[in-house]
């Protein structure tokens, strides 16, 4: 019998008529019914109520370990998944999710409304990925269905969904903001930490001067490429005397694990896309 999942989140409640529905994080807040919920970011740091929330849900849990205070929480097999599909990449939540389903070789995976341009924070570091993850359930011939609003397996806002075809007006100023702000991030310390065993505290003081450097940089870039140079983007006090920004970054840096070596099927591609963002688009 097939078997159908769908991948929830908080931003759309899902409608469908999957067999198993799935969430990520605080889901259930919103869904009429949940299957698993999926956390990989630290329990008392996803909203405050949600390992006492989550311990009343008569739901299977998967997270980066067992939970003692959420009994029902297990380790997302991890091993089992890298070794799957080999040495790629896994960059949100939504992504374990995806090649979860994957691997429990599910006929049908429904997408609910999630990662649209407005929240673009996610939808810009993670949508490359998601896409991938998507294009892997077509290639081993997993049918796909995307529901609502949801900017994944289409191009970009700014980008022709038929290059040669189709192009857009604004396209070289676009990819030169964009552009500036790959090379701010680019020369910006890239640090990285186990988030289940640093403080609190340092974890706000981290996210925030780090923010703080950044969009000061990225402007800086973006003006130069724009041809604005010469406009100040100093707009605050956190400069020291040299003229340099205080940035006290601290590192915590966790063991990476190489990956086995597995298979990734691809395949033949049939995309047949109908309706508006209202409406499901369908994918197989």
């Amino acid at each position: 019998m097939a078997r159908r999942v769908a991948i929830t989140s908080l931003l759309e409640k899902y409608t469908g008529d999957a067999d198993e529905v799935w969430g990520v994080n605080c889901a259930y807040q919103i869904q009429d019914r949940l299957d698993r919920i999926y956390f990989f970011d630290r329990p008392d740091l996803i909203c405050p109520s949600f390992v006492e929330d989550v311990r009343m849900l008569d739901v299977d849990v998967f997270a980066v370990r067992h939970y003692n205070e959420i009994p029902r929480s297990k380790p997302y097999p991890v091993d089992d998944v890298v070794a799957e599909f080999g040495g790629v990449s896994f960059v949100c939540t939504v992504a374990w999710m995806i090649a979860h389903a994957i691997y429990e070789k599910v006929d049908s995976i429904d997408i609910a409304g999630m990662y649209s341009l407005r929240n673009s924070h996610d939808y810009l570091s993670h949508k490359a990925n998601l896409d991938f993850w998507l294009g892997v359930a077509l290639g081993r011939g997993i049918h796909l269905k995307m529901c609502g609003d949801t900017g994944l397996l289409k191009p970009y806002a700014w980008q022709p969904g038929r290059y040669g075809f189709i192009r857009q007006k604004n396209e070289v100023p676009s990819m030169q903001v964009l552009a500036a702000a790959h090379r701010a991030i680019d020369i910006m310390p890239i640090q990285f930490y186990d988030p289940h065993t640093l403080d609190e505290d340092e974890l706000v003081i981290l996210r925030k001067t780090a923010k703080t450097a950044m969009l000061r940089t990225i402007l800086e870039e973006a003006q130069v490429s724009l041809g604005c140079e010469n406009e100040s983007t100093d707009t605050d006090n956190d400069r020291s005397e040299s003229g340099k920004s205080e940035v006290p970054w601290k590192t915590h840096v966790s063991n990476s694990r190489s990956s086995a070596n597995g298979k990734s099927d691809t395949g033949g591609v049939k995309l047949e896309s109908v309706g508006r963002k209202s409406s499901c688009v369908e994918h197989e």
